[in-house]
């Protein structure tokens, strides 16, 4: 598999029906012709993305420019590309990174209480 470095990557675990919804908000808000989509199930099983990019099952990542963002980092990142921008900048300026990579691991633990799993 190929990355293509000029486009926004995004790994997500397109089982959690939680990351199912944010990137369809992404979509609504960002020109889908900028981003590429990819299931952490199959980056994970692919033994040169895993190692290179170091990819696992528990968070979201994102790659681009040969940066490799995750967690609330990438989440922020993605929605900084929209027009929700400023008020991002504002809220990653007043909540610490350690508070909002807090936030994302007790979502992520909880993620199938707050949300059903996807089925396939």
């Amino acid at each position: 598999m190929k990355i293509d470095q000029q486009k926004l990557n995004i790994f997500y675990d397109d089982m959690c029906g939680i990351c199912d919804k944010f990137i369809k908000f992404i979509i609504c808000l960002i020109n889908p012709s900028i981003l590429e989509f990819y299931s952490l199930q199959n980056a994970v099983q692919d033994e040169k993305l895993r190692q290179e990019y170091g990819l696992d099952l528990t968070s979201i990542v994102v790659i681009t420019q040969n940066k490799k963002l995750i967690k609330s980092k990438a989440i922020f990142y993605l929605l900084k590309q929209t027009k929700l921008k400023y008020f991002i900048k504002l809220i990653e300026f007043i909540i610490p990174l350690c508070l909002s990579d807090w936030i994302y691991d007790f979502v992520a633990k909880h993620r199938n209480k707050i949300c059903k799993l996807k089925k396939r």
